[in-house]
C-alpha cells in the first residue's frame, strides 16, 4: 500500500511540475508578443501526446500518391458472381499491367485449385477501459472522455465493477455463479443460461494485469433507470462478460485459385461452422458467403475482365479511439487520464475534429516551438521513462524523492535556456494563436453576400 501511495504522490508532482512550468512558459511568452493574456498548456503527457498528432498531420501534408494497377475478373457461378484478384495486389508499372490485361482478355479462367481450412476464433478478452472506449467508439462512436463518464455513472451504480483498470484477467477469486444468477432475472436470461451450461466456468483471460483492480464486469445489480447511452453500455460490458466464457466460435476460409493462361488469380469466402460465443456478442459480425457449384479443373467464363488505376492514399488521421489505443501502447499517461488529455488539447484548440483529429495551425506551431527549445518534453520515450520510474516506486525499488529531484533538474536547466528565447518563441507562437482563433469563429458562408460568417 505505500509503494502504491508513493507512486501516486510521484505522479502528482510530476504532472504538477510538467503542467504548471510548461503551461507558464508558452503563456508568459505568448503573453508578451499579444500584449495581453492569452493561455497556452502543455505538459508530461499532452505533450507528446500532440507530438504524435502533428507527426502524423506532417506524413499526410508531405504524401505524395504512387499510381498503381490493379488486375479482377467476375464470373457468374451457380447465379453468384464471384471476383477474383490478380495474385499480386498491386502492379507498379503500367506497361505490365497492360500486357496481363491483353494476354487474359477473350479468354476463359481454369479452377486450378479449391482449399478449405478452419480457422478457430477465440473468446474475447474481459475488458479493460482502453479496449471498452475502442470497443464503445467502434460499436456505438462514443468517445473514450464519453464512455469513461457513462462507465463511471454505472459503477457508482454499483452495476459495474471499478472502470479505471488495466486488467483484462477475471480471477477465480470472483463469485460468477451469483452474477451469472442475478443477471438471469434482467433481459440477458437467456444468454445466461447458456453460460451456465458450460462444463467449466473460465474466462478467456487476457495477457494485461493490474495490481489493484479486476478486468470490467456486471456485478449482478439489478438495473432500475437507466439512461439510453447507459443502457448501450451497460449491453456491451454484460455481452462481452458473457461471451468471455464461452465456447471459441469456428469459421470455414475457402480459397480458390483460377489461372487465365499462366496467371493466377484468387476469390475468397468464409463460413461459419459453428457459432461459439458469436451468438453471445452481436457487436461482432463475420461477412459470409459460399461458393457453391465449382470443381478443380472447370472452365468459367469470364463476366468482365477489368484493370483498375488506382493512387496509393495518405496515412489516416488518428480517431479518438486509435490515439488512445496509441497512448496506451507508449506508455503515455494511465487509463484514468488518457481521455481527460485528449479532451484538454480540444479545449486549447490544438486539435479539432472528432472522428479524424486534425491538429490546428497553433497545435502544428506549439509542437514546432517546443520540438526546437525543449525537445525532450514531447518525447515519449522521456514520459515512458518517468511511467517506469515510478512502477519502481510502487514496487520499493525506488525513493520518490530520488525521481521528483531528477525532474527538476532538467526542468531548471531547459527553462533556463527557455526564458533566454521567450521574445523569439511568442512571436513565433502568436501568428498561429490568432489565425487559429480565426479558423475556429467561422461557421459558414453567408447565404446573401457569400461573404465568411464569423463568432
Amino acid at each position: 500500500i505505500k509503494g502504491l501511495a508513493e507512486a501516486g504522490l510521484a505522479r502528482h508532482y510530476l504532472d504538477f511540475y510538467y503542467g504548471v512550468n510548461i503551461s507558464k512558459a508558452l503563456s508568459s511568452s505568448l503573453e508578451n508578443a499579444l500584449e495581453r493574456y492569452a493561455l497556452l498548456s502543455s505538459g508530461r503527457v499532452q505533450g507528446p501526446t500532440l507530438a504524435i498528432l502533428a507527426k502524423r498531420e506532417e506524413e499526410i501534408e508531405k504524401f505524395k500518391p504512387k499510381p498503381y494497377w490493379q488486375l479482377s475478373f467476375s464470373s457468374l457461378i451457380d447465379g453468384q458472381i464471384i471476383r477474383f484478384q490478380f495474385e499480386k495486389d498491386k502492379i507498379w508499372n503500367r506497361e505490365e499491367a497492360e500486357t496481363i490485361y491483353k494476354s487474359c482478355k477473350g479468354k476463359n479462367a481454369v479452377i486450378t485449385k479449391i482449399e478449405k481450412t478452419k480457422q478457430i476464433i477465440k473468446a474475447p478478452h474481459p475488458f479493460d477501459l482502453t479496449t471498452l472506449q475502442t470497443e464503445a467508439y467502434r460499436v456505438f462512436g462514443f468517445t473514450p472522455a464519453k464512455t469513461q463518464k457513462l462507465a463511471q455513472s454505472l459503477y457508482l451504480q454499483a452495476l459495474i465493477s471499478y472502470p479505471r483498470t488495466s486488467s483484462q484477467q477475471l480471477p477465480p477469486t470472483i463469485d460468477f455463479i451469483n452474477i451469472l444468477r442475478n443477471l438471469k432475472k434482467t433481459k440477458f436470461a437467456g444468454l445466461v443460461d447458456k453460460v451456465l451450461e458450460l462444463e467449466e466456468l473460465k474466462p478467456n483471460n487476457g495477457k494485461k494485469v493490474d495490481p489493484a483492480h479486476p478486468a470490467i464486469h456486471p456485478t449482478g445489480e439489478i438495473p432500475e433507470k437507466l439512461t439510453k447511452d447507459e443502457e448501450k453500455l451497460y449491453s456491451l460490458i454484460v455481452h462481452r462478460f458473457l461471451a468471455t466464457f464461452y465456447k471459441n466460435a469456428v469459421r470455414e476460409r475457402m480459397k480458390v485459385t483460377a489461372k487465365i493462361d499462366k496467371y493466377k488469380f484468387f476469390a475468397s469466402c468464409f463460413k461459419i461452422l459453428e457459432n461459439g460465443w458469436l451468438a453471445l456478442y452481436p457487436f461482432y459480425k463475420f461477412e459470409e458467403q459460399e461458393i457453391r457449384g465449382i470443381e478443380e479443373g472447370q472452365e468459367i467464363k469470364i463476366r468482365q475482365l477489368l484493370l483498375e488505376e488506382k493512387e496509393t492514399k495518405p496515412p489516416k488521421r488518428y480517431s479518438q479511439a486509435s490515439i488512445v489505443k496509441e497512448m496506451e501502447r507508449l506508455n503515455l499517461g494511465t487509463k484514468a487520464t488518457r481521455a481527460i488529455i485528449l479532451d484538454t488539447l480540444y479545449q486549447r484548440k490544438y486539435i479539432e475534429g472528432y472522428k479524424q483529429i486534425k491538429v490546428t495551425n497553433l497545435g502544428m506551431q506549439v509542437v514546432k516551438t517546443l520540438s526546437k527549445y525543449a525537445a525532450q518534453f514531447l518525447s515519449p520515450e522521456l514520459t515512458a521513462r518517468f511511467e517506469e520510474e515510478m512502477q519502481k516506486i510502487e514496487e520499493m525499488k525506488k525513493e520518490r524523492v530520488s525521481v521528483l529531484e531528477e525532474a527538476k533538474k532538467l526542468l531548471i536547466e531547459t527553462f533556463s535556456k527557455f526564458k533566454e528565447r521567450e521574445v523569439e518563441i511568442g512571436r513565433e507562437l502568436a501568428s498561429s494563436f490568432e489565425k487559429t482563433r480565426d479558423n475556429l469563429r467561422e461557421i459558414g458562408t453567408c447565404n446573401k453576400c457569400g461573404g465568411k460568417l464569423r463568432i
